[in-house]
């Protein structure tokens, strides 16, 4: 749009231009349109609101047009008072004036210069924000960061595991300095908080104080993409089925071999932009449910604590909480052992009951006993004196 405002305003001013050269003279003309353009240029490129570029881009485009044929006309009378051809010359003089200014721009923006935004700590330039919402000016950065509690019960950052993370983060806090620089409004997301389940809300709550929210329904975001031409013919019949399936009130349930995948979940696995499986080479850390086979997620409850519940909510109530050390990874058994660890080192006994659970200490009326963390589903019982040999194991 704002190079259509360009290009009208260069059409209008080339109509009006001979009235113009007719005034004042062409070579008044062009050294007042230059001076316009060049102007033009510079605020065009620092305007902050979207109207307000549209302007100043439609009165470039004039001074643009202006000087286009106030060159031209100056160039034909130096022509007639030299009575030789110089035109061409004159052309040819313009385009390598251009082609230079061109280059030389090239060789400033490889050295660090040029209109790209540039910190010498970091040697980073070219700062595109994922998301800036043109009416108030705000920026959202979506970072791919997930929180870790450590062994020692401290927090820290972690990326995916084909990601530098100390790159990573480098590059969050440069994002940050720019913003505090120039004086700008920065919303921060993460991908710790869609995996928490508060993504979109806490989203919401950032832009509350810049910004009235009007979220638009799901199925109008999807028609206005399908205007756009951004689905193709494939994605337009798996939309209209969905629409039809869900309307019945159905639950559409997707089964994938983990040995043999087909090529759709190959990519979706492989894609981290679908931002709905793990990425290729995490299928280690997949959580399978010992009831039913599906993958059991992590999910943050009312108390503030994640647990782990399998995908089939609807049909299996497998439930476990997250390692009592941690606080975050799930306890995994260990082959060929008797003992359930975690990746933050800690370890317990297996429920000999069930597939997922493990033992922890519990008190009863009889006093202290073993008792599976998936209780009350699981009410097994084990004896703690004779646990490591041959247990006692009962069924409350």
């Amino acid at each position: 749009m704002v190079l259509l405002c360009f290009a009208a305003g260069a059409i209008l001013a080339m109509n009006r231009a001979p009235q113009m050269i007719a005034r004042i003279g062409a070579a008044r003309l062009a050294a007042l349109a230059v001076g316009l353009f060049g102007m033009g240029i510079a605020l065009v490129a620092t305007a902050a609101q979207f109207g307000v570029a549209m302007v100043i881009a439609g009165l470039c485009g004039a001074a643009f047009g202006a000087l286009d044929v106030s060159m031209n006309s100056h160039a034909a009378d130096l022509e007639a008072r030299a009575k030789r051809p110089i035109m061409s010359t004159l052309h040819a003089m313009f385009s390598g004036g251009t082609l230079a200014g061109a280059m030389a721009y090239a060789a400033l923006a490889r050295g660090g210069m040029g209109s790209a935004t540039i910190l010498p700590k970091t040697g980073r330039r070219d700062y595109q924000p994922d998301f800036r919402l043109t009416e108030s000016g705000i920026y959202i950065e979506h970072s791919g960061v997930r929180r870790q509690k450590t062994a020692d019960g401290r927090e820290r950052l972690v990326t995916a595991p084909f990601v530098d993370r100390d790159e990573y983060l480098a590059g969050m806090e440069w994002k940050r300095q720019i913003h505090a620089e120039n004086e700008t409004n920065l919303i921060e997301t993460y991908s710790y908080e869609r995996q928490e389940g508060r993504l979109l809300t806490g989203l919401a709550e950032k832009l509350t104080p810049y910004v009235t929210l009007n979220p638009l329904p799901a199925n109008t975001i999807y028609d206005r993409i399908v205007e756009l031409k951004q689905v193709d013919d494939f994605s337009k019949l798996l939309g209209t089925f969905l629409r039809k399936f869900k309307s019945g009130g159905y639950t559409l349930t997707i089964l994938a071999s983990n040995a043999r995948p087909s090529s759709f979940i190959t990519e979706l696995r492989e894609d981290p932009a679908y931002g709905i499986a793990a990425a290729l080479g995490a299928e280690a850390n997949a959580h399978v449910c010992g009831e039913c086979g599906g993958r059991l997620l992590g999910v943050t409850g009312k108390d503030g604590r994640i647990w782990y519940r399998c995908e089939h909510v609807q049909h299996c109530g497998n439930l476990l909480p997250a390692c009592p050390s941690c606080g975050t990874a799930l306890p995994r058994r260990s082959g060929g052992t008797t003992e359930t660890r975690c990746d933050c080192g800690a370890s317990y006994p297996t429920c000999p009951a069930c597939a997922n659970g493990w033992l922890v200490e519990r008190s009863g009326t009889y006093g202290t006993f073993l008792g599976c963390v998936r209780y009350p589903n699981c009410t097994v019982k084990v004896d703690p004196g004779r646990r490591g040999r041959s247990a006692n194991v009962w069924r409350s």
